[in-house]
């Protein structure tokens, strides 16, 4: 998996509805602000959180968990889907409309994926420079 060690990680499990997106929104941002990450790093983080967690609600529809771990320059955020029965359907990247959220994590981040996490489910990652 690409990217470089990073500090310890923060995590936090969230349900899989509407509010999620925001509270996950919120988490990242304090963590980074937290870790005094300038507020245009933020300002990417919390958008592509955001569209990382709907796109994870939308295909598993399962609870999930968000984990940042950040140093001075670099932070990394992942969004893992807990039900990983329901995880399945990320293990590809889709064609547009519904991969539209994947296209603002690509334009945006230094580096993103998508990886495997046991033989069903997946998770999305994406790091930023700080």
């Amino acid at each position: 998996m690409p990217g470089i060690p990073l500090a310890v990680a923060v995590r936090t499990t969230l349900r899989a509805d509407a509010r999620s997106a925001a509270a996950a929104r919120r988490f990242v941002a304090d963590v980074l602000l937290q870790r005094g990450f300038p507020d245009g790093c933020i300002a990417d983080a919390i958008l592509l959180t955001s569209e990382a967690v709907t796109y994870a609600i939308d295909l598993g529809g399962s609870a999930i968990g968000v984990q940042v771990a950040a140093e001075p320059c670099m932070s990394r955020v992942e969004v893992h889907l807990l039900d990983r029965a329901n995880a399945a359907g990320i293990s590809s990247i889709p064609e547009p409309p519904s991969g539209t959220r994947l296209q603002v994590i690509q334009a945006l981040a230094e580096a993103w994926g998508v990886e495997p996490e046991g033989p069903r489910a997946r998770f999305i990652w994406f790091e930023l420079r700080g």
